[in-house]
């Protein structure tokens, strides 16, 4: 819970930094950097609609340091799909 609160807290401060699609593009399918880089470790939280969870809006990712992902839209309904600690070898 404390990690999805984290996520939230990080969503919150980059809300609206993230690139513009292009003309035409969906926002729902493309894949967007929201500029912040992730620290050790990896981990995904989808976004849905309602608290039913059960029509995701949007996912946002993180990978071993590079930079955090985002689809879609977010949401105040989350679930924490997955997070794991990097290797650091």
């Amino acid at each position: 819970m404390k990690t999805i609160a984290g996520v939230l807290f990080v969503a919150g401060l980059c809300v609206g930094c993230a690139t513009e699609p292009e003309a035409g593009e969906s926002t729902a399918s493309q894949e967007v950097s929201t500029g912040v880089r992730c620290s050790d470790k990896s981990w995904k939280v989808n976004f849905y609609s309602d608290a039913t969870l059960t029509t995701v809006v949007g996912t946002m990712s993180c990978v071993c340091f590079q930079l955090e992902q985002q689809t879609g839209a977010q949401s105040n309904f989350t679930s924490l799909v997955f997070e794991r600690t990097c290797s650091l070898q």
